[in-house]
């Protein structure tokens, strides 16, 4: 069997409107080490400040991150096997599955001086969340649980990447942290804890943080 369908037989997506595999078309610059799935238990969010304007998922396939949720079409695309060890979420690396959501969001949602604009870009306005983006998040984190759980590990936590990394203050922002509060109760998932060098879940994301800061 070659090596590609040996990835590819690791973790079979579930059947969904809302996902596609794109395994086979991934091309990282060096082969990713594979961890133990007992040490995997973390789901990392994450948006891209960026969308993709023509190139379809091809646009992403070096992309260090487990899944895409494009803009296009409204679906998340698997990248990489999920015991692959990706560099995008910093001390969350190790133990985490990342999701990355094409886009740019206001840290707080409404909140402008929340907004990182490039210098080539100064009239960017933040984006909203579709129906169809916030169903391919769910759905990419669900079938992350399930997959996971299947090759005999447990995902419990789900995280932003401030978490790990403060510099981040505004990854995944408001309006992708309200979909993970969304699945922490459907799904029976902890937020994640915040590292030694993150910042918390603010109480503008989630009120249930009453007085955090953003």
């Amino acid at each position: 069997m070659s090596r590609l369908k040996d990835d590819m037989s690791r973790f079979i997506l579930p059947p969904s409107v809302c996902l596609a595999d794109a395994r086979d078309m991934a091309d990282l610059e060096r082969e990713a080490k594979r961890r133990r799935i007992t040490d995997i238990d973390t789901i990392c969010l994450h948006q891209m400040a960026c969308k993709n304007t023509s190139r379809g998922i091809q646009r992403w396939k070096g992309i260090e991150c487990h899944w895409v949720v494009e803009l296009e079409d409204e679906r998340a695309y698997l990248m990489h096997d999920l015991d692959k060890r990706l560099w995008h979420g910093h001390g969350f690396n190790f133990r985490s599955v990342g999701i990355e959501v094409e886009g740019y969001y206001a840290g707080v949602d409404g909140d402008l001086s929340t907004f990182w604009k490039p210098k080539e870009a100064p009239d960017r306005q933040p984006m909203t969340l579709t129906c169809g983006m916030r169903a391919a998040i769910v759905a990419a984190i669900g079938a992350t649980v399930d997959m996971v759980a299947a090759a005999g590990g447990e995902i419990k936590y789900i995280g932003a990447h401030r978490q790990s990394y403060g510099r981040k203050r505004s990854d995944p922002g408001s309006l992708i942290w309200q979909v993970a509060v969304l699945c922490q109760e459907a799904l029976g998932l902890q937020e994640a804890p915040t590292l030694d060098k993150g910042r918390p879940i603010p109480e503008a994301w989630d009120p249930i943080n009453k007085g955090v800061e953003y």
